[in-house]
């Protein structure tokens, strides 16, 4: 109820995020100049939203519910689709860059597959195209490689699988054998498997554990080539920089950490890290404001650390041109850090339970445009 805070017409929204909370709560926030709502919306009044992704046109998002259910809504806070996508909680989602495919992710220990070609006319979720099994636990994270042909998913059983998706709705049982076959099962981690993120190119992919770990994979070979070590708490969110240079992970220890993502392989090389400094045992002596040079047993250096949440971290994001990494938390708050310096710009507060996602908009076109219902 009340009147909404409209964004000024001249101004330009450069960074617009959405958050969404165990409030059953949607919050949309100008990130670039004042950390103020735009826009909010209530999902659920019983249920948890437990994640949210945001259309490649910046108009829509599409919100993950404890219901079991995934909901659309313009940025304005209309609500235009509604569909019972599962038995169980659903805690991830994924489009492809193209937006005509959707997937769900569901504690239910499946990953749905669903046609999401009418959403950008004002239409509804389409047909279900997919069902995934073979998880033997909740499916917690899913991520679409950027062409669409596969799909990555991190399940509590402790792996992380690479799916061949197809885009016919039914696949004749040589087809299901083939795309069983074809499915990757990694098993490396040892503990639940919450988060995965594919680099904008699809080479490469990363998923993060409650066994305190990061693993940066090869998407051809499927080898670890990293492994990120310093957290001393479950790993919950993942991000990767749009030029894929860095790595952004969030734990339960309260702390986000940007790793280098091992893009300079030569100057890595080189300097190889000092003997003292080659395992991080403990992150507390690190100074999130200050260039850390510290590196852990994976080879990858730690740019900052970044301390501000007083409890766990649930997700990460960064925004489109690199310059902001974004934070939420069960402290009710969500955070936008300078990712050059490490510093706090924003701390975004209003919900009322813990953010459990949060993600920023496209900055083509942008929601700016028109945040009127």
């Amino acid at each position: 109820g009340g009147s909404k805070p409209q964004p000024a017409a001249d101004l330009d929204y450069t960074t617009l995020v959405c958050t969404c909370s165990h409030d059953g709560r949607m919050r949309v926030w100008d990130a670039e100049f004042s950390g103020a709502v735009l826009s909010e919306v209530e999902v659920s009044r019983e249920a948890e939203v437990s994640a949210a992704a945001i259309f490649p046109s910046g108009d829509l998002v599409v919100l993950a519910v404890a219901d079991g259910s995934v909901q659309v809504f313009h940025v304005s806070g209309s609500r235009q689709a509604h569909c019972q996508a599962h038995t169980e909680a659903v805690k991830g989602l994924s489009i492809t860059s193209d937006g005509s495919t959707l997937a769900s992710c569901s504690v239910d220990g499946t990953v749905r597959l669903w046609d999401a070609s009418q959403l950008a006319v004002g239409g509804d979720l389409g047909l279900r195209l997919q069902t995934l099994e073979g998880h033997q636990g909740s499916v917690n994270g899913i991520a679409f490689f950027p062409d669409g042909e596969r799909i990555v998913s991190a399940s509590s059983d402790c792996t992380v699988r690479v799916w061949p998706t197809y885009s016919r709705q039914r696949l004749n049982p040589d087809e299901r054998a083939a795309q069983r076959k074809r499915t990757k099962v990694l098993k490396n981690h040892t503990s639940s498997v919450y988060c995965v993120a594919v680099f904008p190119d699809g080479t490469k992919f990363v998923s993060g554990s409650t066994d305190f770990t990061a693993r940066v994979w090869d998407a051809k070979t499927f080898r670890t080539l990293q492994q990120l070590k310093g957290h001393s708490g479950p790993i919950r969110g993942l991000a990767i920089f749009p030029d894929s240079s860095r790595i952004v992970t969030g734990s339960w220890d309260g702390s986000a950490i940007v790793w280098d993502a091992g893009g300079k392989k030569k100057r890595i090389r080189e300097s190889e890290p000092p003997l003292g400094v080659s395992t991080i045992s403990t992150i507390s002596s690190f100074d999130g404001s200050t260039e850390s040079d510290e590196w852990n047993r994976g080879g990858a250096r730690v740019r900052h650390v970044l301390r501000g949440h007083s409890s766990y971290v649930y997700s990460v994001a960064v925004s489109p041109d690199g310059q902001k990494i974004c934070t939420a938390g069960l402290d009710n708050t969500a955070r936008v850090w300078n990712s050059s310096t490490g510093r706090v710009l924003f701390a975004l507060k209003g919900h009322a339970d813990a953010v459990s996602c949060i993600q920023v908009f496209p900055t083509i076109g942008g929601p700016d445009a028109d945040m009127s219902p």
